[in-house]
């Protein structure tokens, strides 16, 4: 639980900052070395690293419903794509704060 809310805490880094990567593509290469070591193909290696790019979660604040998109919470129309919810730092912020005053 302890990593769970320093990610959160430092404004939800996506998955590949939080496994030590500095982009999606570097992550999708590491995946895909580990593949290629395990005797997998590359056609193989180029379905799976594009159905990780593909298949990413759009984080949306279940309270305001910004959305996460490079590195920030930004209003408008929600991108087409699986979604996750959860809440941005302000709503998260003000929820904390009810449920500390009952």
């Amino acid at each position: 639980m302890g990593k769970m809310k320093e990610l959160f805490e430092e404004g939800h880094d996506p998955l590949y900052k939080a496994l030590g990567f500095e982009s999606p593509n570097d992550l999708s290469v590491a995946i895909a070395n580990r593949i290629l070591k395990a005797g997998k193909d590359a056609l193989t290696i180029a379905k799976i690293a594009k159905t990780i790019r593909n298949e990413r979660f759009i984080r949306v604040c279940c309270a305001c419903q910004k959305y996460f998109d490079n590195g920030e919470w930004v209003e408008g129309n929600i991108p087409i794509g699986k979604q996750s919810h959860g809440y941005c730092p302000e709503c998260f912020e003000e929820i904390m704060k009810e449920i500390k005053a009952k």
